[in-house]
């Protein structure tokens, strides 16, 4: 008697498909695609962070001249490098107000939606979303009154120093002539360096307070509808 051995590749043959350049091109063409639709939903919101990370980066390149060489600077190149922030926070605004503006207008949807983070939803995908874009907003604001905050402080600090040393000059007590200390103070209690939407809302630590208050009162009033 002979046995026979059948194994199940030969008994039931199976054939393995072959992927052509066709095939190929329509898989890369697809993976372009769909990483250029995610990279452009969140466009806006990667603009809104490079914009005010380059902002904050000349603010602080600033505040550090100063904090360094403060005393050792001439009163008008310190005029300079301030005149040359507005400039930089200037063409920003024009460039990126818009999308500040845009951006803060869906920021009031996901303040309304915020409870959607904390609840048992199961549904991880849109609280990831929720999430991300919440973080990605504040860390732009904090980054950015951060900025402007230092720059108004590291100014009024040298206008300090400058009177005390500018008693005998002769040009007013900060060295400079008494019009354009005057405009110094009028412009920094204005926030003349910082980021705006439109002119709507200036970034300052004023403005993150008052969104950080209205939202704690959505949630609040949320908690107690759902209650």
């Amino acid at each position: 008697t002979e046995i026979y051995t059948l194994s199940l590749h030969d008994a039931l043959p199976i054939s393995r498909p072959v992927l052509g350049w066709d095939d190929c091109t329509l898989f890369g063409l697809q993976t372009v695609i769909q990483f250029w639709n995610q990279l452009s939903s969140f466009y806006a919101d990667l603009s809104m962070q490079m914009m005010g990370l380059t902002y904050a980066h000349c603010c602080l390149g600033f505040v550090r001249q100063i904090e360094t060489e403060g005393g050792r600077m001439d009163p008008k190149a310190v005029m300079e490098g301030y005149h040359d922030l507005i400039t930089t926070s200037d063409a920003i605004n024009r460039v990126g107000g818009a999308v500040f503006a845009a951006c803060f207008l869906e920021a009031i949807y996901y303040a309304a939606h915020i409870s959607e983070v904390f609840s048992p939803n199961p549904d991880w995908l849109l609280k990831f979303r929720y999430f991300f874009f919440v973080m990605t907003l504040f860390v732009f604001l904090v980054t950015v009154a951060n900025a402007t905050s230092r720059v108004e402080v590291a100014l009024r600090d040298w206008m300090h120093e400058e009177s005390r040393k500018g008693q005998g000059r002769g040009q007013g007590s900060l060295g400079l002539p008494c019009q354009q200390w005057t405009i110094l103070v009028n412009e920094l209690n204005m926030h003349r360096v910082s980021l705006s939407a439109k002119g709507f809302v200036i970034i300052t630590y004023g403005f993150i307070g008052t969104v950080r208050s209205l939202i704690s009162k959505s949630l609040i009033a949320i908690t107690n509808c759902n209650h």
